[in-house]
């Protein structure tokens, strides 16, 4: 079983590679197979209430975003106050957070539009050459219960995550390697939203990870 997985896992690099190398995106020969677990993958559950904290604390994030006290009615009403992080507990507790701190959570719409795809409510998330457009990534969390996004999810399957895990990797890789030299990023890669994908599928693909520390190392 193992021997079949790790043959898995090696193909599955192979793909990437030709299809980044296909986009204009460079690759290296080294950077290691992804290892994948399918009994490690965060539960839908989770996934559904994670995605709602980020949505909350993005619109709280936002310039003129949602209150403070209505923030937390909401993850109340939702039940996901005791489901949110020390980091995020803290930045909840800043009545006017510094854009410095507000930057990373309202960029984390990227986050959430990964695990809306893992729940099956996005159909294909493209190369990381584009934004997502919050406003969807809203409609999707806000129109349901956290419920109804468990009940109604069509959950992706453990090898369609690892193969986007697997692609997001080398793609971060790139425009991580471009930044390092002074350069832009390849083949129009997007370097923070290349990040927030791969710390979200770092996250899903891995059930012990805490949101609040997650690898992205390329």
């Amino acid at each position: 079983m193992a021997d079949q997985r790790m043959q898995m896992e090696i193909d599955r690099k192979v793909r990437s590679m030709a299809r980044l190398r296909n986009e204009g995106v460079p690759v290296i020969e080294h950077l290691p197979s992804l290892g994948c677990d399918p009994s490690r993958i965060q539960s839908a559950e989770d996934v559904a209430r994670r995605a709602n904290i980020i949505l909350l604390l993005a619109l709280f994030a936002e310039p003129n975003g949602m209150p403070r006290n209505i923030t937390l009615s909401h993850l109340d009403l939702r039940g996901l106050r005791a489901h949110l992080t020390p980091g995020e507990r803290s930045f909840l507790n800043e009545e006017n957070p510094s854009e410095k701190l507000r930057g990373p959570f309202t960029w984390q719409y990227e986050s959430a539009n990964i695990l809306l795809w893992a729940l099956g409510y996005i159909e294909a998330l493209g190369s990381p050459t584009g934004y997502c457009v919050p406003a969807e990534v809203s409609a999707v969390i806000a129109t349901r219960t956290v419920e109804q996004m468990i009940e109604h999810a069509k959950y992706r399957t453990a090898d369609e995550m690892f193969d986007e895990a697997d692609l997001i990797f080398r793609y971060h890789w790139a425009a991580r390697d471009a930044a390092l030299r002074g350069q832009a990023p390849p083949a129009g890669l997007i370097h923070p939203v290349c990040y927030y994908r791969h710390y979200a599928f770092n996250w899903l693909i891995d059930c012990e990870t805490d949101w609040d520390h997650v690898d992205t190392s390329t």
